[in-house]
């Protein structure tokens, strides 16, 4: 679970701002060319490549989008100031104990259909918070995030390699 968390933390870095911009850029580039290349020649390989660079264009708007909303999140939250009221339960049962119980249900609850764990530690991470409203970078559905990430690593050498072909298949044609 914490290493998610810090995973989240860690796509609101430079870093990743910059992994975003690169992969942005190749895949723009790359989209251009499979574009040019689909419409002078028509080849079916060039329809081929015409749909990696839209899914890869896809797959990089959307993390960049994701990411940008969780910095925003987190810079809000760094702000917050939270006042603790001081009150004491005279209950005899450990507060604690109860929290990390409630914690612990969330993450073995694997009810999901596709990646089953990641939403699993996601609403535990949100029971951990006391819920969004202190934890908005939280209401998104991490998975898509997570696979939009994937599709942004791999982005770079994907529209790379593909942009390399299809210009060589676009002056070969």
């Amino acid at each position: 679970m914490t290493g998610l968390f810090q995973s989240m933390l860690r796509m609101g870095s430079e870093t990743t701002r910059s992994l975003t911009l690169v992969a942005g850029v190749a895949s723009a580039l790359f989209f251009g060319i499979a574009l040019g290349s689909t419409l002078s020649n028509g080849l079916f390989l060039s329809w081929l490549m015409l749909i990696l660079a839209t899914v890869l264009l896809i797959a990089v708007a959307v993390f960049a989008w994701r990411r940008w909303r969780l910095a925003e999140n987190i810079k809000a939250a760094e702000n917050q100031v939270y006042v603790s009221s001081g009150v004491v339960s005279a209950d005899a049962s450990d507060p604690a104990d109860t929290f990390f119980e409630t914690v612990y249900v969330e993450l073995q609850n694997r009810d999901a259909q596709w990646l089953p764990g990641v939403e699993a530690t996601q609403r535990a991470m949100v029971q951990a918070a006391g819920g969004t409203v202190n934890a908005p970078y939280l209401k998104a559905d991490l998975r898509i995030t997570m696979l939009s990430f994937i599709g942004t690593l791999i982005a770079v050498p994907l529209a790379v390699s593909g942009a390399f072909i299809t210009l060589l298949l676009w002056l070969l044609a």
